[in-house]
């Protein structure tokens, strides 16, 4: 049975993984969009405060 006979199982097993990785990409980048908008709120809310967004915190990180 050739290996891209869409019945052999090395072929189904292909696509499901094919589909699978691709569900997951979808679902990374949506989290890195909503990420990007959660962050770019953040911005807005501080420059409605008058606060530049891209200046150094005022105290040290740890």
């Amino acid at each position: 049975m050739p290996v891209d006979d869409p019945c052999c199982p090395i072929s189904r097993y292909a696509r499901q993984l094919r589909n699978y990785m691709w569900a997951v990409e979808d679902m990374i980048c949506e989290q890195k969009l909503e990420q990007a908008r959660k962050v770019e709120a953040v911005r807005a809310w501080l420059v409605s405060l008058n606060i530049d967004p891209d200046r150094p915190l005022p105290f040290k990180r740890k």
